[in-house]
C-alpha cells in the first residue's frame, strides 16, 4: 500500500490535473471525510479521497476510490444535496453509505451502472483538524532577493528572442503563469528564494549564488556561516545577532560557564518563540519521518501530524539563523585547563558518564553540564545536557527526548556519536549541537540524526575524516527551523538511507555543506517509488519539498566547494524540488563523478523548482530513466549550469534542458569539449502538456546551450547549430516550445 501510495503521489496524483484545478472544497469548516465528489450522468461518483477519515492517498483509499458511484448516504439518494447536507452536520457524526465500485477505479477511475454494491461506515471529523498551510492566506509583498552580479542574465532572454513571434508570446504567458503559482496554492510561507526564481527565471543562477556565502565564512566562523547561509536561502530580512566575540575558558567553572552561555540563551529564545504545547506535540516526529514513504501527510499518525504541522510556523527559518548565530563565540581555552584537578562524578551522573571530568553542575532550565578531561569518556545524552570535552576518543550516546535541547562541544579524539530514538544531534521541539574541533568521527544514528522538525539541529566538524551514517530525515533535514551540517575538511564517508543530505521542508531551510575534502556519499537503500528495478527511492542532497495539499515546501541545499567527490542517488535527488519547494546542488570545483536515479542534477516537479549550479571540473554525470540536467515536469523550473571543465553527461529521457506539462527546463554548459550520451526527449525538447493545456492553452519551455569548446553529440545535434521548435501550437503544445544552441565558435 506504502509503495503504491507514493508512486501515486508522484505521478498518477496529477492526472488529474487537466480536468480538475485548485484544492478541494472539502477542506473547509464543519464535518470532513476527506472526500470530494462530482456529478457525472451515471450518478454522483467520488473524484478525490484525500488524508482524512479514510485515510485516502488522493485518488484512493481501503474502502472508497475514484470511478466509485455513491448510491445512497445514510438510506436516502445519493445526490449533491444530499452529500452537503451530510458535511453540514457536525463532526462525529455517524455516516452510511452504499456504493458500488468503479471499473476502473484509482487515478482513471470510471463509474459502472451495474455490479453489486458495498456498505461503508464511518464517522466525520472536525475539518479544521486537516486544515493545513495551503490555502491559507495570502503571500506576503514579494522582495526581490540580493543578486550575485557576477552570473549572467541575458541566457533565458537570448533564447526567447529566437523564437518566433507566436512561440515567443507563447512561452512568455508560460513564465508569467509561474509567476502566479504560489498565489495559487496560497500558503503564506511559500519560500521567497522560491517566488523570486518564478518570477525571475533568467536570475536563477544570480539569486542563488547571492544566498550562498563564499567558503572563507564558514572557515573563519562555521556557525557564522552556517547562519548566514540559512537566513540567505530564507531570504531573511534584518541583520543577524552580532558575534559574542571570545569567552576564555581557563578553568573548569568557566567551562561550565561557556556551556551555559551557548545552550540557556539559545534555550531562552527559542522558548519565546515556541509554546510548550507545540514543543511536546506527538504529532512532530511522524510528520517527517513518515514522510520517507508518503509524501502525503497520511497514514495512521497524520492526524497528529497535521497539528504538528500547523505549529511549524512559530520557528521559521530566519529565528532559526539567529539561533546559529548565538553560537558564534570563539572559546580561548586556558593551558591550566587541562591540567586541573579531577572531581568526582556526581551520584546522579554515575550511569550516565565514564571516564574523568573536571566539573558537572545541574542547570534547572537544562540540567546537567559537564566538563571532560583528557580520557576517553562516555556520556549518555538522555541525562547530561551539554558536554565540553578537552580530548580522547569518546562516546556520545544520544539518547535525548522530544524538548530536550542538547550540546557537545569536543575539542579532539575520534569520537562515536551513536543514536537512539533520536539521533546524534536530532532535535524535536528543541536544540541540537554538535561543535567538533579535530578527530576523525563518526556520527551513527537512525532517524533525525541532525535533523529536525519544529527546531535546530547543528552539527559543525572542523577537522577530521569523518563518517556519517544515518536513517531518515537526517543530515541537514529540517521542517520547521533548520537543520545544518558543516564540514570544513577531511576526506569524509556520507551514508543515508532517504530523505537526508540537505532537505527543506515547510517553513525550512536544510543544507549540507562541505568546505574541502575528496568525498563519498550515497543516499537510497529503499526500493523505487516507481518499482524500476535497481533504482532506489532517495528524496536529498539538495532536496526542497513541500507534503502536498498541506504545505509548501522549503529550501535544500547541498553545498561541495571542493574537492573530487563520488555522489551517489536514489530518486528525486542532487538538486530537486517538489510541490513549492527549492532544491539546490552547487559544487566550487574538483572533477566529481555523480549518479543519480530519476529525477536529479537540477530538476523539478509539481509547482517547484531545483537548480544546481557547478563552477569548475571535468565532471561526470549518469543520470537514470528520466528528469535530469535541467528536466522540468509539472509547472516547475529546472535549472542546470556547468562553468568549467570538459564533463560527461549520460542520461536518458527529458534531460539536459526538457520540460513537459507546462515546464521550463534550461541547461548551460558555458565551457569545455564535453560528451553528451542522450535518448528520448533531451537537448533542448518538450514532450507533452496535457495536464493544464485545457486550463490556459499553455505548453512548457525547454533550453539547451553550449556556449563553448568541441563537444560530441547524439546523430540528432551538432557543433555550432541552431534548432528552434515550430512556430505553431500542433496538439496541445506537443513538442513546443523549445531551443538548442551549440554556439558557432566550439565548431571544429
Amino acid at each position: 500500500m506504502r509503495r503504491w501510495t507514493i508512486a501515486a503521489s508522484i505521478g498518477a496524483f496529477l492526472f488529474c490535473a487537466a480536468r480538475a484545478t485548485g484544492f478541494p472544497a472539502s477542506f473547509g469548516t464543519g464535518s470532513f471525510l476527506g472526500i470530494d465528489v462530482v456529478e457525472r450522468p451515471e450518478g454522483l461518483m467520488v473524484w478525490r479521497v484525500m488524508p482524512g477519515p479514510l485515510d485516502g492517498n488522493f485518488v484512493a483509499s481501503a474502502t472508497l476510490a475514484r470511478g466509485d458511484l455513491l448510491l445512497e448516504i445514510n438510506g436516502a439518494p445519493a445526490t449533491l444535496d444530499a452529500w452537503n447536507a451530510m458535511l453540514a452536520k457536525p463532526a462525529g457524526t455517524a455516516v452510511s453509505i452504499s456504493y458500488r465500485e468503479g471499473q476502473p477505479r484509482g487515478s482513471n477511475g470510471k463509474p459502472r451502472v451495474e455490479g453489486p454494491s458495498r456498505e461503508l461506515q464511518v464517522v466525520t471529523d472536525d475539518a479544521a483538524a486537516w486544515k493545513g498551510l495551503t490555502k491559507s492566506g495570502e503571500q506576503p509583498p514579494y522582495r526581490r532577493p540580493p543578486v550575485a552580479p557576477a552570473a549572467a542574465t541575458d541566457d533565458l532572454p537570448a533564447a526567447l528572442a529566437m523564437l518566433g513571434p507566436e512561440a515567443r508570446a507563447r512561452t512568455e504567458r508560460l513564465l508569467a503563469s509561474l509567476d502566479g503559482i504560489a498565489g495559487r496554492h496560497g500558503d503564506p510561507r511559500t519560500p521567497m528564494l522560491l517566488r523570486a526564481i518564478f518570477h525571475e527565471p533568467a536570475s536563477t543562477e544570480s539569486f542563488v549564488r547571492a544566498a550562498i556565502p563564499a567558503a572563507s565564512r564558514f572557515t573563519e566562523s562555521p556557525f557564522r556561516g552556517a547562519a548566514e547561509l540559512v537566513a540567505g536561502l530564507a531570504t531573511a530580512t534584518g541583520d543577524l545577532p552580532a558575534a559574542h566575540g571570545s569567552f576564555t575558558i581557563d578553568r573548569p567553572q568557566a567551562a561550565i560557564w561557556y556551556l551555559d552561555f551557548l545552550l540557556n540563551g539559545a534555550r531562552a529564545r527559542f522558548d519565546e518563540w515556541v509554546r510548550a504545547e507545540d514543543r511536546a506535540l506527538p504529532g512532530l516526529r511522524p510528520l517527517v519521518v513518515e514522510r520517507l514513504d508518503n509524501l502525503l501527510v497520511s497514514g495512521p499518525h497524520a492526524r497528529d501530524a497535521m497539528a504538528a504541522l500547523r505549529a511549524l510556523p512559530t520557528l521559521d527559518a530566519a529565528k532559526a539563523a539567529a539561533l546559529l548565530a548565538h553560537f558564534d563565540v570563539v572559546p580561548a581555552f586556558g593551558d591550566e585547563l587541562a591540567s586541573a584537578a579531577d572531581e568526582p562524578i556526581p551520584d546522579a551522573l554515575r550511569t550516565a558518564v565514564e571516564g574523568t571530568i573536571l566539573a558537572a553542575e545541574e542547570i534547572p532550565e537544562l540540567g546537567w553540564l559537564v566538563v571532560g578531561g583528557t580520557g576517553a569518556n562516555r556520556y549518555d545524552l538522555g541525562v547530561v545536557a551539554a558536554v565540553l570535552d578537552l580530548g580522547g576518543n569518546d562516546r556520545y550516546e544520544w539518547n535525548q527526548t522530544q524538548g530536550q535541547h542538547r550540546l557537545v562541544v569536543d575539542r579532539a579524539g575520534d569520537d562515536l556519536h551513536s543514536g537512539g530514538a533520536l539521533g546524534p544531534a536530532g532535535a524535536l521541539g528543541a536544540i541540537a549541537v554538535i561543535d567538533d574541533h579535530a578527530g576523525n568521527d563518526r556520527y551513527e544514528g537512525g532517524a533525525l540524526t541532525a535533523g529536525s522538525a519544529l527546531g535546530l539541529s547543528a552539527i559543525i566538524d572542523r577537522a577530521g575524516d569523518d563518517h556519517y551514517r544515518a536513517g531518515a530525515w537526517s543530515l541537514g533535514a529540517a521542517a520547521g527551523g533548520a537543520s545544518v551540517v558543516v564540514d570544513l575538511a577531511g576526506c569524509d564517508r556520507i551514508e543515508a538511507e532517504g530523505m537526508a543530505i540537505g532537505v527543506g521542508g515547510p517553513v525550512a531551510v536544510g543544507a549540507f555543506v562541505d568546505v574541502d575534502g575528496h568525498d563519498i556519499a550515497s543516499l537510497g537503500t529503499r526500493p523505487s517509488v516507481y518499482g524500476v528495478a535497481g533504482e532506489h527511492a532517495g528524496f536529498g542532497m539538495g532536496f526542497g519539498l513541500g507534503f502536498r495539499l498541506a504545505a509548501a515546501g522549503g529550501v535544500g541545499a547541498y553545498i561541495d566547494f571542493a574537492g573530487r567527490d563520488q555522489r551517489r542517488s536514489g530518486e528525486f535527488s542532487q538538486g530537486c524540488g517538489y510541490y513549492l519547494g527549492l532544491g539546490i546542488l552547487f559544487d566550487g570545483a574538483g572533477d566529481d563523478l555523480s549518479a543519480c536515479d530519476r529525477y536529479g542534477f537540477g530538476s523539478a516537479a509539481h509547482q517547484a523548482a531545483g537548480v544546481m549550479i557547478d563552477l569548475d571540473g571535468n565532471d561526470t554525470i549518469v543520470a537514470k530513466t528520466a528528469a535530469h540536467v535541467g528536466g522540468a515536469w509539472d509547472e516547475s523550473l529546472a535549472y542546470f549550469i556547468d562553468h568549467r571543465g570538459d564533463d560527461s553527461y549520460r542520461v536518458d529521457g527529458l534531460s539536459l534542458g526538457a520540460a513537459a506539462q507546462q515546464a521550463v527546463g534550461i541547461a548551460i554548459d558555458r565551457a569545455g569539449s564535453d560528451l553528451y550520451r542522450a535518448g528520448g526527449t533531451c537537448l533542448g525538447a518538450v514532450s507533452d502538456n496535457e495536464y493544464h493545456f485545457d486550463e490556459a492553452g499553455l505548453g512548457s519551455f525547454a533550453l539547451f546551450l553550449d556556449a563553448g569548446g568541441v563537444d560530441l553529440y547524439p546523430s540528432v545535434r551538432g557543433n555550432g547549430t541552431r534548432r528552434t521548435s515550430p512556430e505553431d501550437a500542433g496538439v496541445r503544445a506537443r513538442e513546443r516550445d523549445s531551443v538548442f544552441e551549440d554556439r558557432p565558435d566550439a565548431a571544429p
